[in-house]
């Protein structure tokens, strides 16, 4: 029997032994996992912050893409209505062009019209008086005249009659 308490003993003393390695592993198990949970807490903590950082940036980009969005709208909007005043400024050009090609063609017929006469004109010169009338000459009324005269020589003795004799002399119309 005691051979068995020997042997018991001895297998209590391995056990024992087995404990402590046990204990020991345990212990190094609890250590690592203390530093794996700090360490996955600490990763974790990273992934969260990195997380937040994201969120924050996709809601900054979605931001900048509304304003994007609202200024190609605006864009748009501005390129139809120059497209609009574009097209609408062409037909009214085309029109002028149109118009103007017109009046030049009708420009060019009176052109010719009088080189054709200028031409008929050189071939044919009309009388020299036909070519030079005598200007017009518009006299002043007979009374306005007198009054003049009586203005600057106060002792003429020219009267009404006198002026309107000499107005008819100069071709004058006298009423």
């Amino acid at each position: 029997m005691q051979a068995d308490v020997g042997w018991v003993e001895q297998e209590l003393n391995e056990v024992r032994g087995d404990c402590r390695v046990l204990k020991e592993e345990r212990d190094e198990a609890r250590a690592d996992y203390a530093k794996l949970l700090e360490s996955s807490t600490a990763v974790a903590d990273n992934l969260r912050e990195d997380i937040r950082q994201l969120r924050s940036q996709l809601e900054a980009e979605r931001a900048d893409r509304a304003q994007l969005e609202t200024q190609l709208a605006e864009l748009q909007a501005q390129l139809a209505t120059l497209t609009a005043d574009r097209a609408a400024s062409q037909a009214e050009l085309r029109s002028q062009l149109a118009a103007e090609r017109t009046d030049r063609q009708q420009l060019q017929t009176e052109l010719a019209s009088t080189r054709e006469e200028l031409a008929k004109l050189k071939e044919n010169p009309p009388p020299a008086t036909a070519q030079n009338p005598p200007p017009a000459i518009e006299l002043p009324e007979a009374a306005d005249l007198l009054n003049q005269l009586k203005a600057k020589r106060k002792k003429s003795r020219a009267d009404l009659a006198d002026v309107e004799e000499i107005l008819e002399i100069l071709g004058g119309d006298i009423n």
